[in-house]
């Protein structure tokens, strides 16, 4: 029989010690049996579930270096204290940081798949009202009770999470029917090399981005998956992209050319008599054309355009718009996950 149990959360506190991350002996248990007993540790918990660290960028080196390394391998050796241990360890990592706080260096952030702003989106005044709103009706210095419309939004929000939940199991079982053609492929690797990314990690995690979107939705890999991959894996591991230049700083554009000279009515008829001729030879070839694309063979889409200039410069408006979502409030921020 197949038993569905909950997913593990393990939350990794900041001073955590490296006995309580990996395990350790149970100094109790140890006594009562005369053996030594092993009392694992968070990571052990974690395993097929959720682990997360708040400010990762505020642990010591060789705790993040011990995490990570860890979380890629997916497993963990204990050679300790006359212990000699090894258990499985997979678990999906969320991360998040305040570049402001101190910054995540490389190396680190290379090894996380995705990486976007939390503050990407600034509110408008009718929606820090409903936030604050809601709030204050689930507040327990509040008796704890909620208006109508509070409890009906919850209800909604409850539904939707459990829609989500219903399309992401759908989707496990449909990714593995899919498959990223080599043009994709090629889009992507040309945008890794464009944007100056060093190592593979960039075009193998948006390879993966590229499928888990198709998947969601239900359909096979299309521009706009191939795009988003380029946003969530391939822009933050660029290492030579610029600030796009200010419109103020553009050169202006040349004047335009000065109009032709002018030229004799009958010229104008025979002018207009030729293009009448060309739109009418033109339009014969349309119905021929218009039985061509039953025949054709599906052909993978692909951006027709690159995100990237060739000097690593974002040149797509949704990437440029993308990059420059920064929050304008220190208050509140928690930066980048």
């Amino acid at each position: 029989e197949t038993e569905i149990i909950k997913a593990p959360f393990v939350q990794v506190p900041l001073n955590v010690m490296e006995d309580r991350l990996l395990g350790s002996a149970d100094l109790e248990e140890s006594v009562k049996s005369g053996k030594t007993v092993f009392a694992p540790g968070l990571l052990a918990k974690a395993h097929r579930g959720v682990l997360y660290v708040d400010d990762i960028n505020l642990l010591d080196d060789e705790t993040a270096n011990i995490l990570l390394n860890i979380v890629n391998d997916g497993y963990v050796n204990v050679e300790r204290e006359g212990i000699s241990v090894r258990y499985p360890c997979r678990p999906l990592l969320i991360a998040t940081f305040n570049p402001e706080e101190a910054e995540l260096r490389d190396h680190l952030l290379d090894r996380i798949a995705i990486s976007l702003s939390a503050d990407a989106q600034v509110l408008e005044i009718k929606q820090r009202v409903d936030a604050v709103d809601a709030v204050i009706d689930f507040s327990p210095s509040e008796g704890g009770t909620a208006s109508e419309e509070g409890k009906e939004a919850l209800k909604v929000a409850i539904a939707n999470e459990q829609d989500l939940a219903t399309s992401i199991i759908f989707a496990r079982e449909y990714i593995k029917e899919l498959d990223i053609a080599p043009s994709q492929m090629l889009y992507l690797c040309e945008e890794a090399i464009r944007a100056g990314c060093q190592g593979h990690r960039a075009e193998i995690f948006a390879t993966e981005v590229a499928k888990a979107s198709a998947a969601l939705n239900g359909r096979q890999i299309n521009g706009d998956d191939l795009k988003t991959a380029v946003k969530l894996a391939i822009f933050p591991r660029g290492t030579f992209i610029n600030t796009p230049m200010d419109e103020d700083d553009m050169m202006p554009p040349p004047p335009p050319p000065p109009p032709p000279p002018p030229m004799d009515e009958q010229q104008d008829q025979d002018k207009d008599e030729e293009d009448q001729e060309e739109e009418e030879d033109i339009e014969e070839p349309e119905d021929e054309e218009d039985d061509a694309p039953e025949d054709s063979p599906d052909v993978p889409e692909v951006p027709q355009e690159f995100m990237f200039d060739v000097d690593a410069t974002p040149i797509d408006p949704d990437l440029i718009e993308f990059s420059q979502r920064e929050r304008s409030g220190k208050g509140g921020g928690r930066g980048l996950i």
